[in-house]
C-alpha cells in the first residue's frame, strides 16, 4: 500500500516547469519555474527598482500562518483570528495591471486587498498612497504660499518617543500619546511655531533576548511640521532641548523622553537646516511619516515564533479602531481642498492616476492579469485583454454596481407589492380579517407594555435592595470600593460596583458612619 500510493522523492512533481531547489528566502522544495507562457511579474518603478509584490505576498502568507496558530492557542478568540487568516489568505491573490504605452511599465488596475491592519501587502499599499498624497499636499501648500509670499514653507521632521511598554499597555499608551500630542498642539508655543503637520504612529518590538526590554513595545510618533522660512532666525524657534521639555510636560513622564528634530533640506531650493548633522531630504521625511504602522520584520520573525505570535496578537488588538495617521493646520486644509481619499480606509488600487499625455493611448488600454502561484511562490502571468482606459472602466464598474443595486431594490419593491396584494386579496375574501389583525396588534402592544412595566418594577425593586445594602455598609464604616463590598457581602462584581457607587453618593450627602447604632431621630 505504501509503495503504491507514495511517489519517490526524486519523481515528485516531475514534469515540465518544476524543479527542486532552494529559494532566496530559504524555502526548500519543488518549485514551478516560470516559462514563456507564464512569465513572472516584473513591476518596476520609474527609477527601475522592482516593486516588492512577491516579498509582501510571502510575508502575508506567514502572517496567515500566525493567525491560524493564534486560533488554536486562543479558543476564546478563535473566531477573530480565523477571520483574519481567511482574509489575509485571499489578499492580492489575483491582480490586473495596465500596460503603459511605449514600454512605460505597469500600473495596477484591479486587485482585491484584505484591509487587515497588519497585512504586509495592505500596509505597503497604504504607505504608497499616503506618500503620494503627502507629496501632493506639500507641493500644493508650497505653491500657494509661494504665490502669496514669494517663498514656500520650511519643514521639520520631529520624532516623539516614550519608554517601551508591555503588550497589555500598548493600546492605552497609544491613546495617551495621541492625547498628549493633541494637548501640545493647542499650546501657545506650538501655535506660534507650527503652521501645519502630518502625523504617523509607529510601533516596534524588542526582539533582543539579552535586553531588559525584550518582548516590550516601543510606540513613537513621526511628525512632518510645516513652519515659516524665517523660523530658524525668529523667536518662534524651538530647540531640541525645548522640544524634549514640551513633550515631557504634555506626555506627563517622570523622565526626559527621547526626541529627535531635524530641519529638512529641499533639494530644489537649497539647504535649510538646524545644523550640518540635522538635515534630511524632503523625500526622506515624507517616507518616514508615511511608513508602516509596524514594519513586517517587527512582528514576523520566523527565528522567534513565540515572540512573533505575541507581536501579532498585541498589535492586532492594540491598533484596532485607532487612527494612526492624521493631518493638521494648513496641511489639513490643503488635503481637504484636494478632496483626497482616506489613506487608511480608501482605495488601495488607484494610487497614482497620472495620465500619459497621449490622448490615443489614454483612450484605450491593454490589461495583463497575474495570479499568485503557490508552487512558484511568485506572481505568474495568466492572460491579457484589450479594454477602455482605466477611468472609463472604473466608471463602467460603478455603473454596473449601481444597476445591480437598482435591480435588487426593484425586486424588493415587487416582492413587497406582491405581499401587500396577497393581504388585500385575503381581506377581500374575509372582511373581518382586517379587524382581527388590528385586534391582534393591539393585544401585542398591551402585552409588550405589561412586560415593560414588569421589567421597570423589577429594576426599581433591585435598586431599592442595593440602596439598602449600601446604606447599611456606610453606617458600619465599610470603605466604598467594589473590593471592600465584595469582601463584606460576597456580592457579584457588577452588584459590588453598583453598591460602591451608591455608597459614594450617600457619603456625598454628609452621612457619617456611627459606632453606637442608629435610631429614628439620628437618621433624621
Amino acid at each position: 500500500m505504501h509503495d503504491e500510493y507514495t511517489t519517490p522523492p526524486a519523481k515528485k512533481q516531475d514534469g515540465p516547469g518544476w524543479e527542486c531547489s532552494t529559494t532566496k528566502d530559504g524555502w526548500k522544495g519543488w518549485h514551478f519555474v516560470p516559462d514563456d507562457k507564464h512569465p513572472a511579474l516584473s513591476d518596476k518603478t520609474a527609477q527601475g527598482k522592482e516593486r516588492p509584490w512577491r516579498t509582501h505576498r510571502q510575508e502575508t502568507e506567514l502572517l496567515t500562518m500566525y493567525y491560524e496558530q493564534l486560533a488554536m492557542d486562543d479558543p476564546d478568540g478563535a473566531a477573530r483570528w480565523l477571520a483574519r487568516a481567511e482574509r489575509t489568505s485571499r489578499c492580492a491573490c489575483w491582480t490586473e495591471f495596465q500596460q503603459l504605452p511605449d514600454a512605460g511599465g505597469l500600473r495596477l488596475h484591479d486587485a482585491s486587498f484584505c484591509r487587515v491592519r497588519l497585512c504586509p501587502m495592505c500596509q505597503w499599499r497604504r504607505s504608497l498612497k499616503l506618500g503620494y498624497q503627502a507629496r501632493q499636499v506639500i507641493a500644493t501648500a508650497n505653491a500657494k504660499k509661494a504665490s502669496r509670499d514669494g517663498c514656500g514653507y520650511g519643514w521639520l521632521l520631529l520624532t516623539l518617543t516614550v519608554r517601551n511598554v508591555p503588550g497589555d499597555k500598548l493600546g492605552s499608551t497609544l491613546d495617551h500619546l495621541h492625547t498628549a500630542l493633541n494637548k501640545m498642539q493647542h499650546s501657545a508655543r506650538w501655535r506660534g511655531a507650527v503652521l501645519g503637520w502630518m502625523r504617523a504612529t509607529e510601533v516596534t518590538r524588542n526582539y533582543s533576548k539579552g535586553s531588559q526590554w525584550y518582548g516590550t513595545y516601543h510606540p513613537h510618533l513621526h511628525l512632518l511640521l510645516c513652519v515659516n522660512r524665517r523660523y530658524f532666525k525668529s523667536a518662534a524657534y524651538i530647540s531640541k532641548a525645548e522640544w524634549a521639555q514640551l513633550w515631557q510636560h504634555y506626555a506627563d513622564t517622570d523622565y526626559t523622553p527621547e526626541v529627535d528634530v531635524r530641519a529638512i533640506r529641499d533639494k530644489g531650493t537649497g539647504a535649510l537646516a538646524q545644523n550640518t548633522k540635522g538635515t534630511a531630504s524632503l523625500a526622506g521625511a515624507v517616507a518616514e511619516t508615511s511608513k508602516y504602522i509596524a514594519k513586517p520584520a517587527a512582528y514576523l520573525s520566523p527565528e522567534d515564533t513565540e515572540g512573533s505570535l505575541d507581536a501579532v496578537r498585541v498589535l492586532d488588538l492594540a491598533t484596532e479602531g485607532r487612527r494612526l495617521t492624521a493631518w493638521g493646520g494648513v496641511l489639513k486644509d490643503t488635503a481637504r481642498a484636494l478632496k483626497l481619499d482616506d489613506a487608511e480606509t480608501g482605495d488601495l488600487v488607484h494610487i497614482d492616476e497620472t495620465a500619459s499625455g497621449d490622448p490615443a493611448a489614454d483612450a484605450a488600454a491593454e490589461y495583463i492579469s497575474f495570479a499568485w502561484s503557490v508552487g512558484a511562490r511568485d506572481y505568474l502571468r495568466m492572460g491579457k485583454r484589450q479594454g477602455a482606459d482605466p477611468q472609463r472602466e472604473k466608471a463602467a464598474k460603478a455603473a454596473k454596481r449601481a444597476e445591480q443595486h437598482s435591480a435588487a431594490a426593484e425586486h424588493e419593491r415587487q416582492e413587497s407589492a406582491a405581499a401587500l396584494g396577497k393581504r388585500a386579496a385575503e381581506y377581500k375574501d374575509d372582511p373581518m380579517e382586517g379587524v382581527r389583525s388590528a385586534r391582534r396588534h393591539t393585544i401585542r402592544l398591551l402585552q409588550d407594555d405589561a412586560a415593560a412595566r414588569a421589567l421597570a418594577a423589577d429594576a426599581a425593586a433591585e435598586h431599592e435592595r442595593l440602596d439598602a445594602i449600601a446604606l447599611d455598609l456606610v453606617r458600619t464604616g465599610v470603605k466604598p470600593t467594589a473590593a471592600a463590598v465584595r469582601a463584606e457581602t460576597g456580592a457579584r462584581r457588577s452588584d459590588a460596583s453598583r453598591i460602591a457607587s451608591l455608597m459614594r453618593d450617600i457619603s456625598a450627602e454628609d452621612f457619617k458612619p456611627q459606632t453606637g447604632g442608629w435610631d429614628d431621630e439620628q437618621s433624621k
